[in-house]
């Protein structure tokens, strides 16, 4: 029904790749991503960090309607260990798509920015 270079061209999301999409029964597009960007900065040293330390918890994220669909973005962030720091801190990638939302930091509002992008909270 939709082919996921079509969707990546309607959602214009840098960074990110489609992995799988999934049609539910109450005509919600849950659209599954994740980031092709590598390594990301420490929270605590700012220093560029790189060694890979598994997927934090899934987020989603509500996008604008696609034809009719509510749409719903799904990315489990990258995180990634820091070896400057001496305990050894974990820090969880943040994309364009996570800043949109205003997810963790500001956000891309301190930008001036306003995204059709909102956060969902995690059902039970």
């Amino acid at each position: 029904m939709f082919d996921t270079e079509t969707l990546q061209t309607l959602l214009n999301l840098p960074d990110i790749a489609i992995d799988r999409v999934v049609l539910t029964e109450r005509k919600t597009l849950k659209i599954y991503v994740h980031s092709t960007l590598e390594g990301t900065e420490c929270h605590r040293c700012d220093k560029p960090i790189d060694h890979d330390y598994g997927l934090g918890q899934e987020i989603n994220l509500r996008h604008l309607p696609l034809f009719d669909y509510t749409t719903v973005i799904v990315l489990r962030p990258k995180r990634y260990q820091c070896r400057h720091c001496s305990d050894r801190p974990t820090t969880s990638q943040t994309t364009v798509v996570v800043y949109a939302s205003g997810v963790g930091h500001q956000g891309l509002r301190k930008f001036g920015v306003r995204s059709p992008i909102a956060h969902l909270p995690a059902r039970a």
